[in-house]
């Protein structure tokens, strides 16, 4: 049985991104996100521990967002889990804000798609 450790629930929400490591760049999507981290699908494995640089590609309600983060675990072929470092207080302002219109459009039966342009 697996137990829940982290201390902030993460929405279900796809969000273009890109990850980067020293010089290399991945294009990706989120699978979840959170003010705290983000599950980014990906086809490669990357090491615990790794420093990654998260750019988020505009979600409904926000700028891109750089931010610096950790890789918490990673899978070949599945992704790679990433806690955030060192968030500034108006990006997790926010992503907040972000994920709670996600939440109520979420709730109002709209898919990632209509909420995205329902938002924007």
């Amino acid at each position: 049985m697996r137990v829940e450790r982290r201390q902030i629930r993460r929405k279900q929400v796809a969000v273009e991104a890109i990850l980067a490591e020293g010089k290399a760049h991945w294009f990706t999507v989120s699978g979840n996100l959170s003010e705290a981290g983000v599950f980014l699908h990906t086809k490669i494995a990357l090491l615990l521990g790794t420093n990654i640089r998260i750019l988020l590609m505009k979600p409904p309600h926000l700028h891109k967002i750089n931010v610096d983060g950790i890789v918490k675990w990673s899978k070949r072929s599945e992704g790679v889990g990433i806690e955030f470092k060192d968030v500034s207080p108006k990006t997790w302002q926010s992503l907040s804000t972000f994920l709670t219109a996600s939440s109520n459009a979420r709730a109002r039966g709209l898919t990632n798609q209509e909420s995205k342009w329902r938002l924007s």
